[in-house]
């Protein structure tokens, strides 16, 4: 098997709750310090880290984009990130907090004045700033 590695794309995953990284999704056993946890995907050749905002309310997402804004700034690699966005200014703040792709999914999409709508207001809003997945279920 021929692998070339210059088109490798390892990708890392954070869950954040309430600020701080947890094991998984369903686990929420936390990560003692989730900068180091950045910086250890960093150091270790990660392409990117997709970071899951696993927050219920508006204060806890702001906590975590605040870590989002904090892991940026210690580190080179790409960021994307997705999750609790429930109108447009979810997503324009995981972009000022340094993400490069924001992920959006359908579920979220839905009650934000319908789903097409959804689809083509963030690609106006931002063009060539950033990537934009919306993904659908079903």
């Amino acid at each position: 098997m021929n692998i070339n590695m210059e088109h490798k794309n390892i990708v890392a995953t954070i869950y954040l709750k309430d600020g701080k990284a947890i094991k998984a999704r369903d686990n929420y056993e936390e990560y003692p310090d989730v900068i180091e946890l950045a910086k250890l995907y960093n150091d270790s050749g990660i392409d990117k880290i997709m970071i899951f905002d696993l927050s219920t309310t508006d204060e806890e997402h702001e906590r975590n984009i605040q870590v989002i804004r904090n892991i940026n700034r210690n580190i080179e690699i790409k960021v994307c990130a997705g999750g609790n966005i429930n109108r447009m200014e979810d997503i324009k703040k995981f972009i000022y907090a340094g993400c490069l792709q924001v992920i959006v999914t359908g579920e979220y999409g839905t009650g934000c004045r319908g789903k097409q709508a959804f689809r083509e207001r963030p690609y106006s809003c931002f063009r060539d700033e950033c990537g934009f997945y919306l993904q659908t279920s079903g």
